[in-house]
């Protein structure tokens, strides 16, 4: 596995997961985001247990999901379901009562695959071509959605 990145077919989607330290989220988006929003996500970051973050991209938007601890299954959960919401909205589904359903099975996919992901993927340092840039955000992506969970929810 080359990248940390589950595909779902069915929505023409999928989502970057990673696991542990903050600091592989930060150098994998540096590349990516604008200097403004990469500022951000980093503040961010510091101050909370999880993430799921939607930003833009040359073809499209992109999904992130950062779970420290894959055995915390409050926060995988949790981000699953802003993930969720994120593909959904994009994909023109209104996230309400009558979605239900569609809301629960992409969540369960979402877990399903990041439990995947998980498994296979080691990380091992940057991937090739990810360098940080001097430690300034040097891409066009602008974040289009975050959510992050309390330390203290975690706990």
């Amino acid at each position: 596995m080359k990248q940390p990145y589950y595909r779902i077919p069915v929505f023409n989607a999928g989502f970057y997961l990673f696991t542990g330290p903050s600091q592989r989220v930060k150098d994998f988006l540096e590349p990516r985001l604008l200097p403004c929003s990469y500022e951000s996500v980093c503040r961010d970051l510091d101050e909370c247990g999880g993430y799921s973050l939607a930003y833009t991209v040359k073809d499209g938007v992109e999904n992130l999901l950062w779970v420290p601890d894959m055995e915390d299954s409050i926060v995988l959960f949790h981000e699953a379901l802003h993930c969720g919401f994120n593909i959904l909205k994009r994909v023109g589904v209104p996230a309400d009562g009558n979605n239900q359903e569609a809301i629960a099975y992409l969540q369960g996919e979402i877990v399903r695959g990041a439990r995947k992901v998980a498994a296979k993927y080691r990380y091992k340092g940057k991937a090739p071509g990810e360098e940080p840039a001097a430690g300034v955000a040097q891409g066009s992506g602008k974040v289009c959605s975050s959510h992050r969970i309390s330390q203290e929810a975690t706990a």
